[in-house]
């Protein structure tokens, strides 16, 4: 446990908020805000608790010891010291600003792929020559940088997003190699999301290099930041932003989080956290970092930032309460009068070839896993192998039912 500096002490949530405020050591708001919206990430933020204790893993170690003291959330209780994730975080000046996305993606690098794969993204980058030869690489992403154009009026983020996904033709000097027809030609360049992640940061470029005054100028248009962000067949839903007022050179930041406990939005500003509400989100010039989460489709209408499954209605056992979100958060499972084809299939695959025999009748916790199979049948491939490992590790440590989950094949 941290020791904290006597005047750290004195520091304390004045306006009784539930939450907790970090402490500023000087010029660290960067790094306060970056760290309660990781916190507030609700996979995130389980993913690290789960971690086994590592001397050699200080950043990760850092991150668990600071959730934990947020997550004392006693009204009154003092706002938590950062010493520990500075340090390992090698960060020699606290007085010197520093860029919050730049320590939001330094974090998520850090921490490796596995913690970090609730922001993880692929890019697909095409390319179509004059001959329509077409060709594509992919490239891994954990936020997008889209360009804030307007000075003048208003910015919106469809416009920015338009402009990040247009099309660019090269031709002359700028032509690209193509290997089908081996030579260069005028090439057509597009971008498109091939797997979208479960939390999409978006990086408002707000900061422009001006050849005038020979330095970046901040970009401080205001902009309706949207609620709801429609992608493809994806929809995602705000829950998190990180702002900045001042310049490059000076600032502050601070973030507004929407709780996944009570559904209410915060602000967390260094160790004072507020009530707030949507209308901060109205005509924002400060918003830096929007953070969104991804809907989950199918028959759950709701779900939590970052939760790793469509939550599923309350079992009895060992195995579905550990599966289940705290009292008082639980999403319902919509009902049907009878199951698909599809499931029908699912099921009789799952009763047929089990990895031992099932004594009759069946029991409550294989009744529960089995009402998870149309959700988890709806999960992307990556996060379906990711799901139905942890069950089968629950299922083993509980040992109360044996599951032939593998008969779950991923959808294309």
């Amino acid at each position: 446990m941290n020791i904290m500096d006597p005047k750290e002490r004195r520091q304390t949530n004045q306006d009784r908020c539930s939450y907790r405020g970090l402490n500023n050591r000087g010029a660290t708001s960067y790094l306060n805000a970056t760290l309660q919206v990781l916190f507030m990430t609700k996979s995130f933020r389980e993913r690290v608790m789960r971690v086994p204790s590592d001397p050699n893993e200080k950043l990760v170690s850092a991150l668990k010891e600071i959730f934990q003291e947020l997550s004392n959330q006693d009204n009154g209780a003092p706002s938590v010291s950062t010493r520990g994730i500075i340090t390992s975080l090698g960060i020699q000046n606290v007085y010197e600003q520093q860029d919050a996305v730049e320590y939001f993606l330094d974090i998520l690098e850090k921490v490796g792929p596995t913690l970090a794969e609730v922001f993880s993204g692929t890019l697909r980058n095409i390319r179509i020559c004059s001959e329509n030869h077409k060709s594509h690489d992919d490239s891994p992403f954990k936020s997008l940088q889209i360009p804030v154009n307007p000075r003048d009026g208003q910015f919106k983020l469809e416009d920015g997003l338009d402009k990040y996904f247009e099309s660019a033709i090269l031709v002359e000097d700028d032509q690209m190699y193509c290997d089908e027809c081996d030579e260069k030609r005028d090439t057509t360049l597009s971008c498109e999301i091939h797997e979208y992640p479960e939390i999409l940061p978006l990086h408002l470029k707000r900061f422009e290099y001006v050849n005038r005054v020979c330095g970046f100028v901040k970009n401080d248009c205001p902009m309706d930041v949207p609620l709801h962000l429609p992608l493809q067949e994806h929809e995602y839903s705000l829950y998190a932003v990180i702002n900045h007022t001042g310049t490059r050179f000076g600032g502050h930041y601070t973030a507004v989080i929407r709780s996944f406990t009570d559904d209410k939005w915060y602000r967390f500003d260094d160790r004072c956290v507020t009530v707030t509400d949507e209308s901060e989100l109205k005509r924002s010039g400060e918003a830096l970092l929007l953070l969104y989460q991804k809907k989950p489709t199918g028959s759950f209408d709701d779900s939590e930032p970052g939760s790793p499954l469509p939550e599923p209605a309350a079992g009895p056992s060992t195995s579905a309460a550990v599966l289940t979100a705290p009292p008082g958060r639980r999403a319902q499972r919509r009902v049907r009068e009878q199951p698909s084809e599809v499931e029908m299939q699912l099921l009789e695959a799952l009763r047929t070839h089990p990895l031992a025999p099932a004594a009759p009748p069946r029991s409550e916790d294989e009744l529960f896993l089995l009402s998870l199979v149309p959700s988890l049948q709806r999960l992307p491939p990556q996060k379906k192998e990711f799901v139905k490992f942890h069950i089968h590790k629950l299922i083993y440590e509980s040992s109360t039912v044996v599951l032939n989950l593998e008969q779950v094949e991923p959808t294309e």
